[in-house]
């Protein structure tokens, strides 16, 4: 059901970006769709390269949509000549037929002797393609076959590895051969769902130091075949400035399915490879004290006429992003010596790929929390808060945010107070919508199961990313009364001018900010602010909701929170330590420094009769119950306000559209 999601979200996602880029540069959508492909695959993010890779297309464009030589890379072996046909369709049911297979193959023998009716970007297009050495190029060749919808069988059958129709019109006299790359609907889905990496090429290491200096060949690659899928795996020492290069050229992609995102240099095993760096000797046995890096593919091949580089396509680094960030970080002292090994495992499969990035991240802890990261109901929640709310980030691996592909223009635009961490954010939901005392109890280990789903379904299960804003909201809001209550007891205390008075309790001030600085009675507010919400009709829940996330969403970051949305939690709370003291025969404690006496007990044993007592989930129901008595009572009595939290959220009712 959530992979059904995830990709009919992804289907809207490529239609809305089509359909805006036809908008934006006056094009059709079938040229919209080639310039899509150049930016997400080719990645040309200039428009001006992208406006000159699309210009073949049209009249006499010898189904050639798109044609780009990529030179960059310093060595030319990574350099590639690339060009494509694109075939779009609104309904995503396109095919790709032989008949389209053959005329855009013939386009090889064009691109080396282009018909003299050609169209003039077709033209040029051939002329750079002969001066970089034509079909027998030392470079890369790429025929990109695109199509929003599928290739039929006999294309698929064709186009296969080890087939005659690749034997006769892909195979060059030197240089390698040609590639053919598809991409369907199926890859338009994952590019939408998740941005692919590379291809890449990584050249592992065949040389090893003896001590007395000299160089002697070794084994560069151990290679081994699944029995299950058929798929290969290899393993070898690379150079630690392979994997800077790597991180380099693929920053924003290359670590999407790890589990977390880097946890910084101060934890045990991170500072224990940053000593090992520094030290001269040391950084020369990295590859015996390091666990080594783990990455998933989608194909691996070996490059042709060298032994120890492979071409990697949709490199995703699956454990090892604490190694990366350390050599990142203490690059100054990467150099030869630093060896690390490398495996890299050929995956398609997402169960498989997801099993392979939860089984291998244990050398620094990973929670409960992390092994989710890749499921498809928390991709879901990520892709719709990027689309929908871009000042809101929802942090699907942990830490995220610090880290491409967030940018530092992104995190000024977000600010942290719109950040949602998942753990945080999907507690708190939990608190609010479902039970206070399970949100306080419930070990992680349980709380966010997949396989055993009690409560995981509760939290994400069709979660929009519009409910866990509106309970991030109480969340910051809370933060922002604790910040205004420490203000004003310095500010009472000195005799100055008090901020915010009408959140101040007297006396009682110091006592209520120690009270609900306790996470536990946080969850507890946040369930009680629920209760009131839950009793405006649904029309009006919705209304008030999008209000909400409008406003907050609108704060730039050195505007305070509005005081009508602290207003709510100092009311709430309000109420709350009311029913509390007004039930004190069951939630104060004895007095014994009076004998027979009650009396209100401290924030820690407050903190205590509410989370960590038999009892304490019947105390909470109890307090709900008195809250709902209390209006009743009120109700019959003919008060004009019923429920004091009630007029806080009619504010934004009523200042709805």
């Amino acid at each position: 059901m959530a992979q059904n999601s995830l990709n009919e979200l992804a289907k809207e996602t490529f239609l809305r970006e089509i359909n805006e880029l036809a908008d934006e540069q006056g094009v059709t959508t079938d040229t919209a769709f080639s310039r899509w492909i150049c930016k997400e695959f080719l990645r040309l993010e200039d428009d001006d390269d992208i406006e000159t890779a699309v210009e073949i297309g049209g009249s006499n464009d010898r189904a050639v949509d798109f044609f780009w030589i990529d030179d960059e890379p310093a060595e030319r072996e990574a350099q590639s000549i690339n060009w494509g046909q694109a075939k779009f369709s609104e309904t995503l049911d396109r095919v790709f037929d032989s008949d389209a297979l053959d005329h855009f193959v013939q386009s090889i023998g064009r691109l080396e002797d282009s018909p003299v009716e050609s169209n003039s970007a077709f033209k040029n297009a051939s002329e750079e393609f002969r001066a970089v050495g034509g079909v027998d190029s030392q470079i890369q060749k790429r025929m990109y076959l695109c199509v929003a919808g599928s290739i039929n069988a006999q294309v698929e059958e064709d186009i296969s590895p080890g087939s005659d129709w690749r034997q006769r019109n892909l195979s060059t006299t030197t240089g390698p051969s040609i590639e053919i790359i598809v991409i369907d609907l199926n890859k338009i889905i994952q590019q939408c769902v998740q941005r692919q990496t590379g291809p890449v090429q990584i050249t592992f290491s065949n040389e090893a130091k003896k001590p007395d200096g000299t160089m002697v060949q070794v084994s560069s690659i151990v290679n081994r075949i699944d029995s299950v899928t058929g798929r290969p795996s290899i393993f070898g020492y690379v150079n630690a400035d392979e994997l800077l290069k790597l991180k380099r050229s693929e920053a924003d992609t290359l670590f999407a399915q790890n589990v977390r995102q880097g946890l910084g240099t101060n934890t045990s095993p991170n500072k224990k490879m940053v000593k090992t760096l520094q030290d001269d000797v040391d950084k020369q046995k990295f590859w015996k004290y390091n666990n080594g890096i783990t990455a998933i593919c989608d194909k691996l091949e070996k490059v042709e006429g060298v032994n120890n580089k492979y071409k990697i396509t949709n490199i995703n680094i699956v454990n090892g992003r604490q190694t990366t960030l350390c050599l990142e970080e203490n690059h100054g002292y990467v150099d030869d010596n630093v060896l690390v090994g490398l495996t890299i495992h050929e995956a398609e499969d997402e169960d498989e790929r997801n099993k392979i990035s939860q089984a291998t991240n244990n050398q620094n802890p990973v929670n409960p929390l992390d092994l989710i990261t890749n499921q498809d109901e928390l991709r879901i929640l990520e892709s719709d808060c990027n689309t929908n709310h871009r000042n809101w980030f929802f942090e699907r691996q942990r830490g995220g945010f610090d880290y491409n592909p967030t940018t530092r223009k992104d995190r000024t635009r977000i600010t942290p107070r719109r950040r949602m961490k998942k753990g945080d954010v999907s507690r708190a939901y939990y608190a609010f919508y479902e039970n206070a005392f399970d949100a306080i109890k419930i070990a992680d280990s349980k709380m966010y199961d997949a396989d055993d789903p009690v409560y995981y379904n509760k939290i994400f299960d069709n979660r929009s990313i519009e409910d866990f804003m509106f309970v991030h909201i109480f969340t910051e809001s809370i933060k922002s009364l604790l910040k205004t209550w420490k203000n004003q007891i310095v500010q009472n205390k000195e005799q100055q001018p008090m901020e915010f008075q009408e959140v101040w309790h007297d006396e009682l001030t110091p006592t209520y900010k120690e009270i609900l600085r306790k996470k536990q009675i946080q969850y507890v507010l946040l369930n009680w602010i629920s209760d009131t919400f839950k009793s405006f009709p649904n029309r009006n829940q919705n209304d008030i909701k999008t209000k909400m996330i409008a406003d907050f969403g609108a704060l730039d970051k050195p505007t305070p929170i509005p005081n009508e949305f602290i207003h709510i939690i100092n009311a709430a709370f309000t109420n709350f330590m009311y029913i509390f003291n007004m039930n004190r025969n069951t939630t104060w404690e004895l007095d014994p420094a009076n004998p027979g006496q009650l009396r209100m007990p401290s924030p820690p044993v407050l903190k205590k009769k509410i989370a960590d007592q038999k009892d304490s989930k019947a105390l909470i129901k109890m307090l709900l119950d008195a809250k709902a008595d209390q209006i009743a009572q009120a109700k019959a009595s003919g008060a004009a306000i019923l429920d004091p939290i009630k007029p806080r959220f009619e504010f934004f009712l009523n200042a709805s559209p």
